[in-house]
């Protein structure tokens, strides 16, 4: 399996705020504007999600504040991530597509090198924005506040790696170009890792 990173430029206010309760108009939206995308995602977890929600009832479960099922954590990522792509922005991650465990523990380690405070594994598996039963294995959801961004940003500018090979100075350079647009914009970063 081939595993990779997207990551999203998004206001984490705003998706806490569509997830309060108060929006159920905005699952409708969301249902018609990725229909095909969950067509696609019930059908491939069909046999996993035996007796729980389907991703739109959990789309319209998460929307609603309603309580989530414990033993569906994965299908409640997937259902936030579409909450996450209606309000922000799909970022570049070529550099991140494919990217195993070890790709990222090389990073990590670089990151580490430099005095940066960021692990990207710990980052992919940080948890939501929003209370969802964590999934049980993949995939992993991850976000940074605006403040975080900011934070990270001041500790990014200006640090250079050297002699890193052009793979791993291509995610670097995505994650900073992540980073760097988000503290811009004044946003947040949500990431997904499957």
């Amino acid at each position: 399996m081939r595993l990779g990173i997207s990551a999203y430029h998004v206001d984490i206010t705003r998706v806490r705020r569509a997830c309060n309760g108060h929006e159920q108009a905005l699952a409708k939206t969301l249902q018609t504007t990725f229909a095909t995308r969950i067509a696609d995602l019930n059908e491939a977890f069909g046999p996993l999600i035996d007796g729980g929600p389907s991703v739109d009832t959990a789309l319209t479960s998460l929307i609603g504040a309603e309580a989530l099922d414990d033993g569906y954590g994965f299908v409640y990522a997937y259902a936030l991530e579409l909450i996450v792509d209606h309000f922000g922005t799909f970022l570049p991650n070529d550099a991140w597509y494919p990217s195993d465990p070890d790709f990222i523990m090389h990073i990590d380690g670089l990151l580490r090198s430099a005095n940066v405070g960021l692990s990207v594994d710990a980052l992919l598996f940080s948890g939501a924005p929003v209370p969802i039963p964590e999934p049980d294995g993949l995939p992993g959801v991850g976000h940074l506040t605006e403040a975080r961004v900011t934070s990270l940003w001041h500790q990014l500018r200006g640090r250079t790696v050297e002699d890193v090979g052009e793979r791993a100075m291509g995610a670097l350079s995505q994650l900073r170009d992540w980073i760097a647009g988000a503290a811009e914009q004044r946003t947040g970063l949500a990431l997904f890792y499957y």
